[in-house]
C-alpha cells in the first residue's frame, strides 16, 4: 500500500511538471516582450561584477540565464521515466512527434510571417514569397525554434548512450537513486569542473556561459546551436536526465504529505547563498591565475545555481499552485505550442505599438496580454487541425 502511494505521488509529480512549463513559458514571454532595450550580456562574471538596474536587463538577464536552462532542465527530467515505461524507440518516436511538429510550425510558418510582417522596409521591398526565396531561406532566422533542434540532438545523444552503453548508462543511474543530494551536488560540481576544463584546454571552440553575440551561432540550414554555450546547455540537459531518475531529488523539489510547507522557502534561501558567493568571488577572478580553470569554477557553480533555481521554482509552484485546477491545466497543455508560436503576434504589437504613446510598463501589460491570448489561440488551432500526439 506504501508502495502504491509512493507511485501515486511520483506520477503526480511527474504530471505537475505540465504546469511548470506553463510557467517558464510565461517568464519567456514576459522576458522576450520586455528586453528589446535591454543592455546586451556580454560575459558571466559581468553579471556579477555590476549592476543592472533597468527592467529591460533584469528581464534580459533572466531569460538568458534563467528560462532558457529552465526549459532545457525540464525536458531533460521526465527523458528517463519515458524511456523506462516504453523504449528508446518509443520515446525518439513520441519526441520527434512533437518536438519536430513544434520545429517545423515555428521555423517556417510562423517565424517568416514574423519578419515579415512586423518590418514595413521588407514589405516595401519584397512580396511576401520573394522575402521567402530571396531572405529567409539564406539566412534561416528561426528563433525560438532552435531549442527544439537542440533538444532533438540532446535527445539523440543521450538515447545513444542507452542503447550502446546501456550498463554503463543503468550503472550511472542506479549510482544516482542511492545518492543522497549532498552527493549529487558534489558529483556535479565536480563533473562539470572536469568536462569544461579538458573541454577549452584544446579545440577551436572554447566553451563559456553565456553567448556573447551573434556570432557565436552556428547552422546548417535551419538548424542552429548557439556553439559557445553548447556544452553548457548539454551538460544541464544531461543532468537533468540523471536527476530525474532520483528519488532523493524529486522529494527535495516537491513537500510530501506532512513534511514543511515551506520547503519552497528553504531552495530560495540556497539560491540566494549561491548567489551571494558567486557575487563574492568574482572580483577575484582569476583563480590560480589561469583563465582555464575560472571558466570551469564558475560554470560548476551556474549549473549548481540552475539546479537549485529551478527546484525553488519548482517547490514554489508547488506550494502556491492548485494542482487540480482545470484552467491551469488547460493552459499547461498548450504552454510548448504557446511558446513554438508567441513570436509572430510579439513581433507584431510590438510593431504596432512602437508609436503609442504610454509607459514601457503599460507598452509591456499590453504586449503580453495580446502576445499571450493569440499565442493560445493559434495554439488550439494547431491542435485542432494537425494534434501534436495521440491525446
Amino acid at each position: 500500500m506504501i508502495n502504491i502511494s509512493k507511485k501515486q505521488t511520483r506520477i503526480e509529480n511527474f504530471l505537475f511538471i505540465n504546469y511548470v512549463y506553463f510557467f517558464a513559458v510565461i517568464l519567456s514571454l514576459v522576458s522576450n516582450s520586455a528586453n528589446s532595450n535591454a543592455t546586451p550580456i556580454t560575459s558571466f562574471i559581468s553579471l556579477f561584477s555590476k549592476p543592472e538596474t533597468s527592467v529591460s536587463d533584469f528581464f534580459n538577464i533572466t531569460g538568458g540565464v534563467f528560462i532558457t536552462p529552465l526549459l532545457l532542465f525540464l525536458f531533460g527530467l521526465t527523458v528517463n521515466s519515458h524511456i523506462k515505461s516504453s523504449s528508446v524507440k518509443e520515446f525518439l518516436k513520441d519526441r520527434f512527434c512533437i518536438l519536430g511538429k513544434l520545429f517545423l510550425i515555428s521555423a517556417f510558418i510562423i517565424m517568416p510571417l514574423s519578419y515579415y510582417f512586423s518590418n514595413p522596409s521588407i514589405m516595401q521591398k519584397y512580396n511576401f514569397w520573394e522575402y521567402i526565396t530571396e531572405d529567409y531561406f539564406k539566412t534561416w532566422k528561426i528563433g525560438p525554434a532552435w531549442i527544439f533542434s537542440s533538444v532533438l540532438l540532446f535527445d539523440l545523444i543521450i538515447a545513444g548512450f542507452m542503447k550502446f552503453f546501456s550498463r554503463f548508462i543503468q550503472t550511472i543511474i542506479a549510482l544516482v537513486k542511492e545518492s543522497s543530494i549532498t552527493k549529487l551536488i558534489c558529483s556535479c560540481f565536480a563533473l562539470t569542473f572536469l568536462a569544461f576544463f579538458f573541454s577549452n584546454t584544446s579545440g577551436e571552440v572554447q566553451f563559456s556561459l553565456i553567448a556573447d553575440n551573434s556570432n557565436e551561432w552556428w547552422h546548417i540550414g535551419p538548424f542552429w546551436i548557439q556553439k559557445n554555450i553548447v556544452l553548457t546547455y548539454f551538460v544541464i540537459y544531461f543532468f537533468s536526465v540523471l536527476f530525474g531518475s532520483s528519488e532523493k531529488f524529486i522529494n527535495y523539489i516537491f513537500a510530501a504529505n506532512g513534511e514543511l510547507s515551506s520547503k519552497w522557502l528553504h531552495r530560495l534561501l540556497e539560491v540566494i547563498i549561491l548567489y551571494l558567493l558567486i557575487k563574492f568571488i568574482t572580483p577575484k577572478a582569476p583563480f590560480f591565475g589561469s583563465e582555464l580553470i575560472t571558466t570551469a569554477i564558475f560554470a560548476s557553480l551556474y549549473i549548481l545555481m540552475i539546479f537549485m533555481s529551478a527546484a525553488s521554482f519548482f517547490s514554489l509552484l508547488d506550494r502556491f499552485a492548485y494542482r487540480k485546477s482545470k484552467l491551469l491545466n488547460f493552459f499547461s497543455k498548450h504552454s510548448i505550442i504557446i511558446f513554438a508560436v508567441h513570436f509572430l503576434p510579439l513581433a507584431l504589437i510590438k510593431s504596432y505599438t512602437a508609436d503609442f504613446n504610454m509607459s514601457d510598463l503599460q507598452r509591456l501589460y499590453v504586449v503580453v496580454l495580446f502576445t499571450f491570448f493569440v499565442s493560445l489561440l493559434i495554439s488550439i488551432m494547431i491542435q485542432f487541425v494537425w494534434p501534436l500526439n495521440k491525446e
